[in-house]
């Protein structure tokens, strides 16, 4: 099931008034948003755990690409693939890359 961000963060900061207590934060949720699809402790859990490791609260789909930094040296590399073939495409270019389209 896919939450919106309001109720992630919601769940994130109800974590921290139930002072860290998973179990707690499940009670507290049910009783400030009785309207919401209430979360399973464990579900409370994985937001603590993402926002602690990831940064966000938000799950980040994994689209199969690895991420390409984008140096010096990959800027040239985009370069000369499109003076090589000045019709070429970004989508032909990352493809040729292994990188995403987003980053070329």
């Amino acid at each position: 099931m896919e939450y919106s961000y309001a109720e992630l963060a919601d769940r994130l900061l109800i974590y921290g008034e139930a002072g860290g207590s998973e179990r707690g934060a499940e009670r507290l949720y049910v009783e400030r948003f009785p309207e919401r699809h209430q979360p399973s402790h464990a579900i409370i859990a994985r937001i603590h755990a993402r926002h602690h490791e990831s940064g966000s609260v938000q799950r980040f789909v994994d689209a199969g690409q690895p991420f390409a930094v984008r140096t010096a040296e990959f800027e040239e590399a985009v370069l000369h693939h499109v003076e090589d073939n000045s019709s070429t495409s970004v989508r032909a270019i990352a493809s040729a890359m292994g990188a995403a389209p987003c980053t070329v």
